[in-house]
């Protein structure tokens, strides 16, 4: 001890963000008693500057502590948030798979839960090996289960470090995992980094953490490609310039305010404005940037109600809920839905010293970005994608065909269906099981019945002459005690199942009124 002359705590975001799952962490303070004498030190890339706060508390730092901010830009990572109608839903993700190892771009795909890492893992490794068991156009031996590996908490450590050995080594080409893999992790060439889904836990630091593994090689490009569940990309009525009008005139936070309020803040979730999040950062707005950020605050006297007080933001009540916008990390929300470069959104977020508008990068830096350049919608992304995909074309350049998905006919039922019609509706639809399954890639000992069990089926064709609305189709799901939100079924499953019924119902009528066969 008599040599120590620092304390050092690195990746110190981790204190705030990992509150639940280290409680530990929040002991570190107490070696300020010990170590009265030695100076601490603490380093993140990362550090917003209420997680400043928290940490500076928790570790007992004095109010003169001095804050060293280098900058975190990095204008090498294309950003682009895709919108999605099912989260469950991640076929997608498919089309990073290529036969030939090469050609996979070297990716990491973030998950925030387990289960879904070690779901969309197992799916992917399936699917390369169904490809690699086909000759044709293969031009070397893919291990499925090298080729793609998973990383998560609960992985002993052994298996990590191979995972990791392969994947700077290029032998893996695609890691599925949690926030576990980005602590620590430095590999120069990554292509491809995706964050699948936004939820209420994801904060924005978390998020720059993730993408900021992408790219990390000198003069290096990569894509950091965010997908979001589309209601939390509906614009706000008004927009943001009336949402400010509303406002009024208000004086910009100084340095000093700033200051002060990196004491013991915690973000504000409910009741917020949702037009105001759709603010571009450029210099012409920066006086209702800075009015925005000293809103998105709020001081707290106690630091054990930092999380308490988050908590009780994103918990509504019957008469006033809280929809699923406004349960997410404020910053996270002014990412996504902002109308300018989202690049900007994250330097004023964490308060990136010098010149803020500085651009060093070569092209576009984001999918705002590329629509304000008028680049072509065909240009194309990883994934299958192109920027006709992204948030930013999609509202200047609605996809064609869009809306057809759930706009499903509304015809009447018959009272009741012959023997012959029965048994053609219960063979479509074992059919129509059979065939998405075989879209998901499952191993072969997977049985068709875990998309649709036998007695569900049975269930939809005893219901069908009250079945034509999806709310219908719920109900009968229900009444056989399936309980879709547990299944394999996504949304966008169930809105297809019950157009392919009302297709099939309308194909055999048709067909049947024609030989003048009586159905009813």
């Amino acid at each position: 001890m008599q040599n120590l002359i620092l304390a050092a705590v690195d990746e110190c975001h981790c204190i705030y963000s990992w509150e639940d799952f280290r409680p530990v962490f929040g002991h570190i303070g107490k070696l300020r008693f010990l170590l009265a004498n030695i100076p601490f030190a603490l380093f993140s890339a990362t550090l917003m500057p209420h997680v400043a706060s928290y940490v500076a508390t928790v570790c007992n730092l004095s109010h003169s502590t001095i804050l060293f901010s280098l900058s975190i830009r990095r204008d090498n990572i294309k950003l682009a948030v895709i919108p999605i109608d099912d989260i469950g839903d991640t076929r997608q993700l498919f089309k990073l798979l290529n036969l030939s190892r090469k050609r996979i771009p070297k990716s990491l795909i973030f998950m925030d839960n387990v289960h879904a890492a070690s779901t969309l893992a197992l799916q992917m490794k399936a699917k390369l090996a169904m490809a690699n068991g086909k000759p044709e156009g293969v031009r070397e031996r893919i291990f499925s289960d090298t080729v793609i590996g998973g990383y998560w908490s609960e992985i002993d450590d052994r298996r990590k470090k191979k995972v990791m050995e392969n994947f700077k080594k290029g032998i893996t080409r695609i890691v599925v995992g949690t926030d576990a893999i980005s602590l620590g992790l430095n590999v120069d060439d990554v292509d491809v980094t995706i964050q699948w889904g936004v939820t209420e836990n994801l904060t924005l630091d978390i998020l720059w953490q993730r993408m900021g593994r992408g790219g990390r090689g000198k003069d290096r490009q990569s894509y950091g490609l965010i997908f979001v569940k589309r209601k939390l990309l509906e614009p706000a009525p008004g927009g943001w310039e009336a949402a400010f009008k509303l406002v009024g005139p208000q004086p910009a936070p100084t340095s000093e305010d700033l200051d002060r309020l990196q004491l013991k803040t915690v973000p504000v979730c409910k009741g917020r404005d949702l037009a105001k999040f759709t603010l571009p950062v450029t210099p012409e707005t920066m006086t209702q940037v800075n009015t925005h950020l000293d809103g998105l605050y709020r001081e707290v006297a106690d630091i054990k109600k930092t999380f308490k007080l988050a908590e009780k933001e994103r918990t509504g009540t019957n008469q006033q809920p809280v929809s699923a916008v406004q349960k997410i990390d404020p910053f996270s929300c002014w990412f996504c839905n902002s109308d300018g470069c989202l690049h900007q959104v994250i330097k004023v977020a964490f308060r990136e010293p010098g010149n803020l508008f500085a651009n060093t990068s070569e092209g576009w830096d984001c999918d705002r970005c590329a629509r304000a350049m008028n680049l072509d919608p065909k240009t194309p992304l990883p994934c299958g994608l192109t920027l006709g995909d992204t948030m930013a074309y999609q509202l200047k350049y609605p996809v064609p065909g869009q809306s057809e998905l759930s706009k499903v006919a509304q015809s009447v039922r018959p009272d009741k269906m012959n023997a012959s019609r029965t048994k053609e509706l219960k063979e479509f639809l074992i059919k129509w099981r059979k065939e998405k399954l075989d879209e998901r890639h499952y191993p072969l000992m997977i049985l068709p019945c875990i998309i649709l069990p036998d007695f569900v089926i049975s269930r939809i064709v005893k219901d069908i002459t009250h079945i034509v609305t999806l709310k219908q189709l719920r109900r009968s799901l229900k009444a056989a005690d399936f309980d879709v939100t547990s299944s394999l079924l996504t949304a966008t499953d169930l809105l297809e199942l019950l157009k392919k019924i009302e297709e099939h119902l309308h194909s055999t009528e048709k067909g049947n009124t024609q030989k003048g066969i009586i159905l009813f």
